[in-house]
C-alpha cells in the first residue's frame, strides 16, 4: 500500500520525472513532510522495484495505485456544441483522453475510476449534461498496450498553463475536484472559462468573461478588457494554488495605476476568491473608483429559466431574466459622498437606470431553475458603492463599483470578492455571506 510520503513523491514526479533528489525534498518540505534525500531515494527504489514506478516520465501502473476500472466512452453531441463541449468535458479528472472523432459519436473518451460505483456515478453524471444526446461505455476487460501519464492520486488543487482554448495562446489553468477556472493573461486578465464539473457546464460568458476589470474615472473597457498581463504562478499544487495577475494603467484621467489580481483557489471548494491591490505610482495624490464587470451563461446559455436574487431594503430583489438590453444600478448602505457626475459612467449608460432601493447585504446571485446551478458573488458592503445588473439577449452581469480611494503617492487598497459555482439555491449564497461578512449586515 502507498502511504502519504508515498503518493507525494509520485505526484511531484509527474510533474517534473526530471527533479533532483535534493529539489524533492524541498518540495515534501512545502507540504510540511521531513524527509532525507536517502528516505527519497529508498522509497522510490522500492517503488519502482514494485513496478509502481515503470519509467521517470512518469508513468503509473494504474492497478497497483488502485486505478482499476476503465471505460471507453462513445459520446454524440450537437456538432454545432463540441468545441464548448470538449472544454467541459476535459475538465473532469475521471477523464484521461478525449478526442473529436469523424463519427456519428463524435466524441471519444477514456475514464479512469478507483471503483466499478465510482465508474457508474460518473456515466450517470455524465448522462445527466444537457448537450450529451446519446453515449455507450465499453468497459476495458484487459489493457494491451497504453501509457497513463497523470492520475490524481491526491484530489488536490493545481495550476497548469496550456492552450485551452485552442486559440495559438497559453491560458492559465486553475483547477479541483468541483472547478475549473482558465484565466486569458493576453486578454485583461480574465475569467473566460468557468466549469462547474459536477455538471460539465460553462458558466460564463466567453466573450467577455469574470474579472473584467475598469476604472469608472477611464469608462467601460477603454483600457483593460484585451491589455495583457504579467502573470505568476504563485502556487501550482497543494491545498490552495494562486495565481497573480498585474497590470500598470497608463489612461486619460489617471495614470501609473498598478493593478494586481490574486485570484485564489482551494482544493475540495467550490469557491474562489480574488483580491486586488491598488497602488498609485505616479507622483501625486490620485482618486480611482474601482468597477469590476462579471458576464455570466449560469447552466451553459441564457433564458427564462435564470432567475436574480439581490438583498435590497424590505426584503429580497428577484427577477427574471429577459433577453432585452436592460441595466439598473442600486447604491449600497455604504456609498459615501454619492456623486452623480462621478458615478454617471454607470447609471447613465444606455437602457439603465438607477433604483431607490439600496443594497443591504454583501452578496448576488444568479440561478437556474432547470439545472439548479447557483453562481453567487460575495464581498465587503462596507467597500462598495454601487451594484449593478445588466440585461443583454446574450448575457448578464453582476458589476461592483467600489467606493472612490485617494490614494498618495506609493499609497495601495485592497478590496476583495468572492465566487461560489455550485448547484444548490440563493439562501446557499447568503449563508456563506454571513459567515464570511455577517458583521456589515445592515439589521
Amino acid at each position: 500500500m502507498l502511504d502519504e510520503i508515498d503518493k507525494r513523491i509520485l505526484m511531484i514526479l509527474m510533474e517534473n520525472g526530471r527533479m533532483s533528489l535534493t529539489d524533492i525534498v524541498g518540495k515534501l518540505k512545502e507540504f510540511g513532510i521531513n524527509a532525507t534525500a536517502t528516505t527519497v531515494k529508498r522509497r522510490m527504489d522500492a517503488m519502482a522495484k514494485k513496478g509502481i514506478i515503470k519509467k521517470y516520465t512518469v508513468q503509473l501502473d494504474v492497478k497497483k495505485v488502485n486505478y482499476n476500472y476503465l471505460s471507453l466512452l462513445e459520446i454524440k453531441i450537437d456538432p454545432a456544441l463540441v468545441s464548448r463541449a470538449v472544454k467541459n468535458l476535459s475538465s473532469m479528472y475521471e477523464i484521461t483522453e478525449l478526442y473529436i472523432v469523424e463519427d456519428e459519436y463524435n466524441i471519444f473518451a477514456k475514464v479512469r475510476c478507483q471503483s466499478f460505483d465510482e465508474l457508474v456515478r460518473f456515466m450517470e453524471k455524465l448522462s445527466r449534461i444537457p448537450y450529451i444526446k446519446e453515449l455507450k461505455s465499453h468497459l476495458v476487460l484487459r489493457p494491451i498496450k497504453e501509457e497513463d501519464t497523470y492520475l490524481p492520486l491526491i484530489k488536490e488543487a493545481r495550476v497548469k498553463v496550456t492552450d485551452f482554448n485552442e486559440d495559438g495562446i497559453n491560458e492559465i489553468i486553475m483547477e479541483n475536484s468541483k472547478l475549473l477556472i482558465s484565466i486569458t493573461p493576453n486578454k485583461g486578465g480574465r475569467i473566460d472559462n468557468l466549469i462547474l464539473k459536477e455538471t460539465g457546464i460553462g458558466e460564463v460568458y466567453e466573450a467577455l468573461g469574470i474579472l473584467y476589470d475598469n476604472f469608472i474615472e477611464e469608462g467601460w473597457g477603454v483600457y483593460f478588457s484585451n491589455k495583457k498581463y504579467d502573470a505568476k504562478i504563485l502556487n501550482s499544487y497543494g491545498d490552495e494554488v494562486k495565481v497573480s495577475l498585474t497590470k500598470i494603467l497608463e489612461g486619460r484621467n489617471v495614470g501609473k495605476i498598478r493593478l494586481n489580481k490574486i485570484i485564489t483557489l482551494k482544493s475540495n471548494s467550490s469557491e474562489f476568491e480574488v483580491k486586488y491591490v491598488i497602488t498609485n505610482l505616479n507622483k501625486v495624490s490620485q482618486s480611482v473608483s474601482l468597477w469590476i464587470c462579471n458576464y455570466l451563461n449560469v447552466g451553459g446559455s441564457v433564458g427564462t429559466e435564470d432567475w436574480l436574487y439581490l438583498p435590497i431594503e424590505n426584503g429580497t430583489y428577484v427577477e427574471r431574466f429577459k433577453p432585452i438590453y436592460s441595466g439598473i444600478t442600486w447604491p449600497t448602505y455604504f456609498l459615501k459622498n454619492f456623486s452623480r457626475e462621478r458615478y454617471k459612467n454607470i447609471f447613465k449608460r444606455e437602457h439603465t437606470q438607477l433604483s431607490k432601493d439600496r443594497i443591504t447585504n454583501g452578496w448576488a446571485a444568479y440561478y437556474n431553475h432547470n439545472t439548479k446551478e447557483i453562481i453567487g458573488v460575495l464581498w465587503d458592503l462596507r467597500k462598495v458603492a454601487l451594484v449593478k445588473r445588466y440585461f443583454s439577449p446574450s448575457y448578464y452581469s453582476i458589476e461592483l463599483v467600489f467606493n472612490t480611494v485617494t490614494l498618495r503617492p506609493n499609497e495601495s487598497k485592497e478590496f476583495q470578492i468572492i465566487f461560489i459555482a455550485r448547484r444548490g439555491d440563493w439562501t446557499d449564497i447568503y449563508s456563506r455571506w454571513v459567515e464570511r461578512y455577517g458583521e456589515t449586515a445592515i439589521q
